[in-house]
């Protein structure tokens, strides 16, 4: 709603129309007409609407910034830590023994939720040793890490910069390690 007002009531620039609101309409325009086309056929796709709030949040940055590109870097850097503090945190617990997992079988098949962090179950019954946070795969969760990491660095928050490389690490993702490599030395 926030972004769909942004973008209608707010004058933006030619690039960030072109390059950034128009193409992020089209994705939450796609999404949306895919889960409600295949809804009838299978309820538990239900589900994938949470990917329209990621893209709703997507379209709201340039209206919730107020054309702040530091705002942005600012906001995704938290919600990043957040993240991955939540998930590592829970992760610990889980480990632990003092969480019981939930069983979401029913909607995506292998998979078991603890508080808020996702954890695929492996053929014996127990969690992956992996990473997952509130993403759907580690590797997912470690590329989103990187840029956070690089904003930590850049602002000299060093012990966030030491929690996203924790959780970066947890996640066990090549691509995540390779990426950090690059990223070190550019």
């Amino acid at each position: 709603v926030i972004g769909m007002y942004g973008i209608c009531f707010r004058q933006f620039s030619f690039p960030v129309w072109m390059f950034y609101l128009f193409p992020g309409f089209l994705v939450f325009l796609g999404y949306s007409i895919n889960i409600s086309l295949n809804l009838n056929s299978n309820f538990g796709i239900v589900s994938y609407l949470g990917l329209l709030v990621a893209w709703g949040a997507y379209l709201s940055f340039p209206f919730l910034a107020q054309d702040s590109i530091f705002a942005i870097w600012c906001f995704y850097f938290r919600f990043m830590l957040f993240a991955s503090v939540i998930g590592i945190f829970e992760f610990i617990l889980v480990f632990s023994g003092n969480i019981k997992l939930i069983s979401l079988d029913e909607i995506l098949g292998g998979f078991s939720s603890g508080w808020i962090t996702v954890f695929h179950i492996l053929e014996d019954g127990t969690p992956h040793d992996r990473l997952y946070s509130i993403f759907p795969e580690p590797g997912t969760f470690a590329m989103y890490i990187l840029p956070a990491m690089m904003f930590a660095l850049v602002n000299k928050k060093f012990f966030s910069l030491m929690v996203l490389g924790l959780a970066l690490y947890m996640t066990g993702s090549l691509g995540g390690m390779i990426g950090l490599v690059l990223l070190a030395i550019l």
